[in-house]
């Protein structure tokens, strides 16, 4: 009968481990007791005999594994000095933990900072790393999946080392728990920088104390333990240890014996199966487009040297360059451009507002319009410089068919081009009561990585103080 129970729990291990990795228990519960009765009819002579009877029995034991699985699909956008305290709908990493067990038991948490690692499978991998400044996890009350509510999403507690977090209660046979990682980020973060984690989720006894060892000689990590293989009592729920191991590599083990922080380095080395543990990653990326905005001036005429440039938009031979003269045309070219390679600025809006003498004192401003009453020539191309900081960016704008000097040319992020109007002061030099701010104002659209647009629009200097 020995061989018999042999056999069947080998065929339980095997069910239980297909089982397990669909997030079910493994197989029968434990602590089950059963009984296989056997019967030994005979004859004498050709007569019937009494009947011979026997039983034997085994109790079920009990195969312990958790599943950590990330909900996540890619990379979590968050935002440089997001905070979670006291706010709702905070961005944050969220796990699926399952007790796979053919028991309850209960479960404790340990999370590793993987410094900027990829996480496997995810589309999006930032450009260098942050660190957060505070780091919780929480269980999610389900009313909005995947992000943190303040006040309704429970906070776990750290255990009195302070190097893993305790779930409050122990988890059923097949229950789980919607676990989330809460993270402060810091304002110093920039565009594009990454944080992920691998949360790892270990088998613990009552008081929340992290299994060091099962009876098949099976350890968990840096347990201290020494390994026993105990002999199968068929009267004794014993403890195995049946946890699948992870696929990706950074998916690491952590130490729940002697981990004093969290999150921290974890233990180097795939996790791996039956130790009492597994884990999964995910992460987050500061989601923050990296727009680029410069505004150039250029003197294309004054009634003194005329125009700078050909009617060609070349510029005239020799040295003829006009100034900001009174009645001189000015060109104001604005372009913009998300030097970002990884998010989109979305609905960009562009304002600007031309000076006036209305709202100017004692200056000499420029006038909306060019109505210098004279023919300007304008430059086919103009080259501009997005970043104002040491790193050029430099983009060569196209200027279109000029055709009115009172109209705002615009080409947009997606090169769509539009022609719009804008308030041209009745008399030259005079107040205009219609300025206000961003008098000229221009959609952008959507601003994809590496797309740029621009709009030009001209003035005259004002010719009356």
């Amino acid at each position: 009968m020995q061989t018999l129970k042999q056999i069947g729990r080998g065929v339980l291990a095997v069910i239980g481990s297909l089982i397990a990795f669909n997030a079910l228990a493994a197989g029968t519960d434990a602590g089950v007791s059963v009984t296989n009765n056997v019967t030994l009819d005979y004859s004498v002579n050709g007569g019937g005999q009494p009947q011979v009877t026997t039983s034997t029995s085994f109790v079920v034991d009990s195969a312990l594994s958790v599943l950590v699985s990330a909900n996540d699909t890619d990379l979590v956008n968050v935002t440089a000095g997001q905070t979670f305290s006291g706010n709702t709908a905070v961005p944050s990493l969220s796990f699926t933990v399952t007790n796979t067990s053919n028991t309850s038991t209960n479960v404790v948490l340990g999370v590793i900072d993987q410094n900027g690692t990829p996480v496997t499978g995810f589309a999006t991998t930032g450009t260098g790393s942050f660190d957060e400044v505070n780091l919780v996890l929480a269980l999610d009350d389900g009313i909005v999946n995947g992000v943190y509510d303040d006040g309704s999403d429970t906070l776990l507690a750290l255990d009195a080392s302070g190097g893993y977090f305790v779930l409050p209660a122990t988890m059923a046979e097949d229950a789980s728990a919607t676990v989330l990682v809460v993270i402060d980020v810091p304002a110093a973060a920039t565009a594009d920088e990454q944080a992920t984690y691998t949360l790892v989720a270990a088998l613990a006894d009552a008081t929340d104390t992290p299994l060091a060892l099962d009876e098949s000689g099976n350890l968990a990590p840096n347990s201290g333990a020494v390994a026993t293989n105990n002999a199968d009592d068929t009267a004794v729920n014993q403890i195995v240890f049946t946890d699948i191991a992870t696929t990706d590599a950074e998916d690491e083990r952590y130490d729940f014996f002697n981990s004093t922080t969290i999150p921290n380095g974890g233990i180097a080395g795939l996790d791996t199966s039956s130790n009492a543990q597994h884990s999964d990653s995910s992460g987050f990326i500061i989601a923050t487009a990296n727009l680029l905005v410069a505004k150039v001036v250029e003197v294309l005429f004054d009634p003194i040297s005329g125009n700078r440039y050909d009617n060609n938009g070349d510029l005239v031979p020799g040295t003829n360059e006009p100034k900001a003269l009174p009645g001189s045309v000015l060109m104001w070219v604005i372009g913009f451009g998300n030097e970002d390679p990884v998010f989109t600025a979305e609905a960009v809006t562009i304002g600007d507002n031309i000076e006036d003498g209305a709202t100017v004192a004692d200056s000499e401003p420029t006038d909306e319009g060019n109505q210098s009453g004279s023919t300007v020539n304008v430059p086919g191309e103009v080259v501009i410089d997005l970043d104002t900081g040491p790193a050029v960016v430099n983009r060569t704008f196209t200027l279109p068919a000029i055709t009115d000097l009172d109209d705002v040319y615009v080409e947009n992020c997606a090169g769509t081009a539009s022609v719009q109007g804008y308030e041209a002061q009745v008399v030259l030099g005079g107040p205009d009561g219609n300025v206000t701010a961003d008098e000229i104002s221009v959609l952008a659209g959507d601003c994809a990585p590496s797309e740029d647009g621009f709009f030009v629009y001209f003035t005259t200097v004002n010719t009356a103080n």
